[in-house]
């Protein structure tokens, strides 16, 4: 008798912990399927055109500047006579990589720039300065209600 009060407690309690956990879940246990069903149903949201504007047609590179970044060792004296020689204007140095950020001189062209600047031996590599663009937006859903990006006020990330 007591082997059959048990069995029924144990079956009481496995059925109760089934429906217990299915409405935790969002299962729901009448499926004739046995496939699970979310309980919880989310309204789907107006996709928005993101902030910025889609990417246009423009220049590969800027149509002034080279990028230049001299072999190691080469003293700054030399880089400064090169650049001199060629009738370049430093803009800046990006130290980090020692990458020098050129102005060219009027009348020529950046390709011109960029083989003079080859051809010398204390140069490890010369290129125009590219520029680059930003042509998709993330597959995140969530992607437009993220305010950092786009406030304003301009005290965003733009990203």
């Amino acid at each position: 008798m007591e082997t059959k009060q048990e069995i029924k407690s144990i079956l009481f309690i496995l059925v109760l912990s089934s429906i217990c956990l299915s409405l935790i879940c969002g299962v729901n246990v009448n499926d004739s399927l046995g496939q699970a069903e979310s309980a919880i149903e989310v309204e789907p949201q107006e996709i928005k055109k993101p902030p910025f504007p889609p990417p246009t047609a423009g220049p590969e590179y800027a149509p002034d500047e080279i990028l230049v970044k001299f072999k190691p060792g080469v003293k700054r004296s030399l880089m400064a006579e090169i650049h001199a020689r060629f009738g370049m204007v430093k803009i800046r140095e990006i130290e980090r990589i020692g990458v020098h950020r050129l102005r060219i001189p009027a009348g020529r062209t950046v390709s011109e720039m960029v083989e003079e600047y080859r051809r010398n031996p204390n140069v490890e590599y010369a290129e125009p300065n590219y520029i680059a663009r930003k042509y998709v937006v993330p597959n995140d859903p969530y992607y437009i209600n993220q305010w950092a990006f786009y406030q304003t006020n301009d005290a965003d990330i733009d990203a």
